[in-house]
């Protein structure tokens, strides 16, 4: 996975950040509103949180309820769904490599099976490993998906990566992405990465679309 164009209209500046403007072609997607809240966005409005004890990655969309009258719209929200890690079983799918660069790795991770009742949510759990010999500290993770998908990010387990030490296993960081994806449509995952390595400041920004098929969610 390489990072893509600018087609999500996400700015490379750090926080707080400006909106951007997509291509013409480009879907529409919808702009974050409420911190920590469920991830949708064309734009990454949103500041990075990086205060102490804030959300290592940051999912961006709106919170939407849904209408009354509407089970399609309540299917799609993932606001009741949660699965914790000990329910998880790895899939056979290899992991995709988001980010690789000065030691620092990004991985997602696809699980076997959809949350129950959820068919057409994608489990995966991020991973972040560090292999510079240098502290990782600061870390924030943005995502989009289009208008038509939702993602969620789980609290992760950490909020930074101590130096590596090639007598121990790299120090990494977890957490459960959650996507929704209820018109099985070929999933894009915009993000933008945020992190302190050693004293100095990184901003990242790619596009991961190697996902799994939709219709294989769940017998992975």
């Amino acid at each position: 996975m390489t990072a893509r164009g600018s087609s999500f209209g996400l700015p490379a500046a750090a926080a707080p950040l400006v909106p951007g403007h997509g291509a013409p072609s480009s879907p529409s997607f919808l702009q974050a509103t409420f911190p920590g809240s469920p991830a949708l966005s064309h734009t990454f409005a949103h500041s990075l949180g990086s205060a102490p004890g804030s959300p290592l990655f940051r999912s961006l969309s709106p919170c939407h309820l849904p209408l009354q009258g509407s089970p399609a719209r309540a299917m799609d929200s993932l606001s009741n769904v949660h699965v914790p890690l000990e329910a998880i079983r790895p899939s056979k799918v290899l992991p995709v490599t988001a980010y690789d660069k000065d030691g620092v790795r990004l991985l997602l991770n696809f699980a076997s099976d959809c949350p129950p009742g959820r068919p057409d949510v994608l489990v995966m759990v991020v991973s972040m490993l560090n292999t510079a010999p240098l502290l990782v500290h600061s870390v924030v993770l943005q995502a989009a998906v289009p208008k038509s998908m939702k993602v969620k990010l789980l609290p992760p387990s950490g909020i930074e990566l101590a130096p590596f030490n090639p007598i121990l296993p790299p120090a990494s960081i977890t957490q459960i992405m959650l996507l929704a994806n209820p018109t099985r449509e070929k999933v894009r995952l915009r993000y933008k990465l945020a992190f302190t390595l050693g004293d100095r400041l990184c901003n990242e920004v790619g596009e991961v679309d190697q996902f799994p098929p939709p219709e294989t969610w769940g017998h992975l």
